[in-house]
């Protein structure tokens, strides 16, 4: 690839901003990171030169929506390409995100080869070798017959990326880590102030960070309070919460044991 790409990460979620701006090759692409709209504008008003911004819809403050608006509506902005980067996979938000004027809409959770394949084609670059990755799914599980976490995402960061791919799942992991008690709490808040956009909110980030890590029910528990949290119908929401925290524990002693095995050192 001879053109080299400035990318704009706009996330709330620390996970998706540090897994995308590590997988992406340094040599074919350069990313600046922002965690709200809000900071994204004051980015881009020193760093005019951008060439694409993947982002993110549900963030606090500026919703993703709105940050699209504003740079639609900027004549020195609207020409910059954007990538939509959601977990929401709905039909009525993806044609509400093109007829705004996003360039394209990923799914979230994303590997390596979709995310490159849709830049250079965003950005009309042409690659040599395009960076396609297929892999099959690897499993973490707990003894017993039980499966708790399946991840593509988990064998494209392991496989044929050495130590940087270890470095950077275990980044993840503990980002995850450290987190998600935040999270927890903001969701425990919400509840007992009856907040269905605080829910929704919360819920909706801890569904971006387990989602990437491949703790499926996880993020689908998290996607159902999300929901709830939408829909204003919270008569379910402390009976999901209640399941949301029980998964919660065992996914984290999942991620536990594999950070333990990835960084050994760091638990003598």
């Amino acid at each position: 690839m001879s053109q080299m790409l400035k990318i704009l990460i706009i996330d709330d979620d620390n996970a998706t901003r540090s897994y995308v701006t590590k997988i992406l090759p340094h040599q074919s692409y350069e990313t600046l990171t922002a965690s709200s709209g809000t900071e994204a504008l004051k980015v881009l008003e020193t760093h005019s030169d951008i060439d694409i911004i993947l982002l993110d819809l549900m963030m606090p403050g500026l919703s993703g929506f709105k940050v699209l608006e504003m740079l639609k509506a900027d004549p020195k902005l609207a020409s910059i390409k954007v990538i939509i980067m959601s977990a929401m996979a709905e039909v009525e938000e993806k044609i509400k995100a093109f007829s705004a004027g996003a360039a394209d809409y990923m799914i979230k959770p994303f590997g390596k080869g979709e995310l490159v394949q849709t830049l250079n084609k965003v950005g009309e670059v042409k690659s040599e070798s395009p960076e396609l990755v297929v892999s099959k799914s690897r499993d973490l599980t707990l003894p017993g017959p039980r499966l708790v976490v399946g991840s593509a995402t988990l064998d494209e960061l392991m496989a044929g990326t050495g130590e940087e791919g270890i470095s950077l799942l275990a980044e993840l992991l503990q980002l995850f880590l450290t987190d998600s008690p935040a999270l927890l709490a903001e969701l425990e808040t919400s509840l007992a102030q009856a907040s269905a956009e605080g829910i929704q909110q919360a819920a909706h980030t801890l569904k971006s960070s387990a989602a990437i890590l491949g703790a499926v029910a996880l993020s689908d528990l998290c996607q159902e309070l999300e929901n709830l949290g939408r829909s204003k119908n919270l008569t379910l929401v402390p009976t999901k919460f209640s399941q949301l925290l029980a998964e919660y524990e065992v996914v984290k002693q999942v991620f536990q044991n594999e950070l333990r095995r990835l960084e050994p050192e760091s638990f003598q």
